[in-house]
């Protein structure tokens, strides 16, 4: 597998809202091979969550992760987001946190040959809390925060 041809592609842009849909592709690799996705951020304590899950490549070489099913990892199934929405915590009991939304969070992205280990590609997916334009107003009415 010639790691210089493989491509992890983000669509429709590497750069998006939290809560949109992005779809993963890999591309350039050879028919029938077993790869591993991986999925990492790394909050704003510092606490680290990953996601991970098992693919074989098409006859074609690709993974498309809107119709190519993981065979293993932290889910199975067609799972589009899957590599976002299963990540846990390494430090048990610890919740996502987030203080400046005003800076995009980053999943970092990988894509390892099963067999050596090999980084085959990587990418990251920046996720914005706020769209451009948008403005933050403090509430402080009574007893409500935020």
């Amino acid at each position: 597998m010639a790691s210089s041809q493989v491509r992890l592609r983000i669509l429709p842009s590497a750069r998006c809202l939290f809560d949109k849909m992005v779809q993963i592709r890999l591309e350039g690799l050879a028919p029938h091979k077993s790869v591993k996705l991986r999925s990492k951020l790394v909050d704003d304590r510092g606490v680290t969550f990953t996601a991970s899950a098992l693919y074989v490549t098409d006859k074609t070489g690709q993974i498309d992760l809107s119709t190519s099913p993981s065979l293993a990892g932290s889910f199975t199934g067609v799972e589009p987001m899957g590599l976002f929405w299963a990540m846990t915590p390494d430090t048990p009991h610890s919740k996502h946190l987030k203080k400046n939304v005003l800076s995009p969070t980053s999943v970092e992205l990988q894509a390892l040959c099963e067999e050596t280990g090999e980084l085959l590609a990587s990418g990251t997916n920046e996720r914005e809390y706020l769209i451009e334009g948008m403005k933050r107003i403090p509430v402080a009415e009574g007893s409500i925060r935020g």
